[in-house]
C-alpha cells in the first residue's frame, strides 16, 4: 500500500476474489444480509451466531492460499474504519457514531499555524459536517460536537469560532443539509442507485441523476504570506477597472477566486538550496556541496569503447533512482550500476568496498 497505485491494485484483487471466490459460492452467501467493502476491509451482516461466524471465515481462508482473513464478530457494536454502529436490541436498528482509534491523537491543525484562516475555518466546519453525517442520533451529535470543541480548544482554537460553527451545523442538519447517512447506503447497479435499510435489509429504488454538469470556476493562484488578506480586498475594490476593460472582461469573464498554495516552509528557508544553473541544460552536473563533485564527469555525454551515449536528464549527486557507469582511469575497465538513493551515497559505498578490498563486490572485481 507504500506505493501510488497501491489502492487501485488492492481493489482490483479483492474484487476479482469476490467475482470468482465469494459471490459464486451460494453456501456462503446465505448467511449475508449486507456486504460492503473499502479495499481490503469488509462490513458484513451476518445472519448466524458466532460459531457460525467463525466456521465462515475459516471456509474463506481455505478457499485460497493468497489471501487470508482475520475477523471481528459481536452481536452488539463493531467497529468499521471510522465508524462505530451499534445495535438496539429492542427495535433491530443500527445507530451510528464516530469511531477513533485508541492510539488517535489530537494532531489537528495548531491555530497559530502560519496558514490563511479560511482554511482553519474549514477544518473545524469539515469536522462537524463529518459528525453531522456520521452520528445517526442528536445525542450522538451533541456528544461528538463537545469532544471536538475540546480538541479544538487544546489547539488554540477560539471559542467564539467554535460555538458558531456548531451552531450552524447543527441548524443545517436539523433542515435536512447534513442528513445522516446510516440508513442510506448506495449501491450501484448499472444507471440505477439503490438504498438499502440496514435494520431491514429492504431495498429501496432510487435513480439519482449522474448527468449534472461540474461547474469550473476561475482561480487566482497565489503563495499566501503576510500580506495576503491585505492584497486581496485591494483586489476586489479595483475589480471594475478589470471589468471595464473589453479584452479583459471577455478573457476573464467573472471575478475569480483566491486559491493559496503553501510558502517555503522553516525547514526549506533553514536548507541550502541547489543551485539553479546546474537545472537549465540535460547532462550531468556537480551537486557543489560534496566531496564527490571533483570525480564526477560533467557534460550531456559520456564516450565508452569510443561509443558515444547522450544524458536526456537533469542529474547531480543529488539525483535518485539513476542508472551510472564508473570509468576507470587506469585500464578500459567500466562498471553500470543503479541506485534507488542518491548518487553521491552510492559512489560512497563503492569507494568503501574498493578501498576494504571486498573482492566480492562485482565493482571490485571489475577493477
Amino acid at each position: 500500500m507504500g506505493f501510488p497505485c497501491g489502492a487501485s491494485v488492492t481493489n482490483f484483487f479483492v474484487a476479482f476474489w469476490e467475482k470468482n471466490y465469494l459471490m459464486n459460492k451460494p453456501h456462503l452467501t446465505k448467511h449475508i444480509r449486507f456486504y460492503t467493502r473499502f479495499l481490503d476491509d469488509i462490513f458484513i451482516l451476518f445472519q448466524g451466531n458466532s460459531d457460525e461466524a467463525d466456521q465462515f471465515v475459516h471456509e474463506l481462508n481455505g478457499i485460497t492460499e493468497f489471501l487470508k482473513f482475520t475477523f471481528k464478530f459481536s452481536t452488539t457494536e463493531i467497529e468499521y474504519l471510522d465508524v462505530k454502529l451499534t445495535k438496539d436490541v429492542t427495535s433491530h436498528m443500527f445507530t451510528s457514531t464516530v469511531y477513533r482509534k485508541p492510539t488517535y491523537c489530537n494532531s489537528m491543525l495548531h491555530f497559530s499555524s502560519f496558514l490563511p484562516y479560511k482554511q482553519k475555518w474549514s477544518i473545524v466546519k469539515g469536522q462537524l459536517v463529518r459528525a453531522g453525517r456520521m452520528c445517526s442520533t442528536i445525542t450522538g451529535f451533541k456528544s461528538e460536537c463537545k469532544l471536538l470543541k475540546d480538541m479544538f480548544l487544546n489547539r488554540g482554537y477560539p471559542v467564539d469560532l467554535l460555538d458558531d460553527l456548531i451552531q450552524e451545523v447543527e441548524m443545517k442538519r436539523i433542515e435536512g443539509m447534513y442528513k445522516p447517512i446510516l440508513n442510506k447506503i448506495e449501491v450501484c447497479t448499472g444507471q440505477e442507485f439503490y438504498s438499502t435499510n440496514l435494520a431491514t435489509s429492504s431495498p429501496i429504488v432510487e435513480v439519482t441523476n449522474t448527468n449534472s454538469k461540474t461547474q469550473f470556476v476561475l482561480s487566482f493562484v497565489t503563495t499566501f504570506n503576510v500580506n495576503s488578506q491585505a492584497i486581496w480586498p485591494i483586489i476586489i475594490k479595483n475589480w471594475f477597472l478589470i471589468s471595464n476593460n473589453t479584452f479583459l472582461a471577455e478573457k476573464l469573464e467573472h471575478r475569480p477566486q483566491v486559491v493559496y498554495k503553501r510558502g517555503s516552509n522553516l525547514k526549506e528557508l533553514l536548507q541550502r538550496s541547489l543551485p539553479h544553473t546546474q537545472y537549465s541544460r540535460q547532462g550531468m552536473f556537480p551537486c557543489g556541496f560534496c566531496n564527490w563533485c571533483k570525480v564526477v564527469k560533467t557534460g550531456n555525454s559520456f564516450t565508452i569503447r569510443n561509443r558515444k551515449y547522450q544524458i536526456f536528464y537533469k542529474l547531480n549527486c543529488e539525483s535518485k533512482s539513476v542508472i551510472y557507469v564508473a570509468l576507470c582511469n587506469c585500464c578500459p575497465g567500466f562498471y553500470i550500476g543503479k541506485t534507488d538513493h542518491r548518487a553521491r551515497d552510492r559512489f560512497y559505498e563503492h569507494d568503501y568496498v574498493i578501498r576494504k578490498k571486498f573482492r566480492r563486490q562485482r565493482i571490485s572485481q571489475t577493477h
